[in-house]
């Protein structure tokens, strides 16, 4: 079995773990909204936060979603994790692993996530 570049292993892992931070806060922010819209909807007082609050949480929240646009780079991030994975899987596994492969399979990974664009 043949030994990837370190480099490539840890930013297989780091990508990793950036998916599911991206996953969580998207889920996260998208409960807080939807959450606080049911109250202010319902007419419902909760810890007794004023319904400004709540109205201002789901801004903010909705606000930073389409911003940030959290679940379309989560999918690109996989998109790219899962393409420079089963490179690295390749070049493990294979008889006469060649290095460039792997280093092409992480730089088309790398043009998949493109740069980080926030619409303001």
């Amino acid at each position: 079995m043949a030994t990837p570049p370190k480099e490539i292993e840890t930013e297989l892992k780091k990508w990793n773990k950036q998916i599911v931070l991206f996953r969580l806060l998207h889920v996260a922010l998208g409960m807080v909204a939807i959450v606080s819209s049911l109250l202010i909807a319902a007419r419902l007082t909760v810890f007794e936060i004023p319904t400004e609050w709540l109205a201002f949480a789901v801004a903010v929240s909705i606000g930073l979603m389409l911003a940030l646009n959290l679940g379309a780079r989560a999918n690109l991030m996989r998109r790219a994790w899962r393409l420079l994975n089963t490179a690295m899987l390749t070049y493990k596994n294979e008889t006469k692993p060649d290095v460039n492969e792997l280093i092409e399979a992480y730089a088309q990974a790398e043009a998949i996530l493109g740069d980080v664009k926030a619409e303001l």
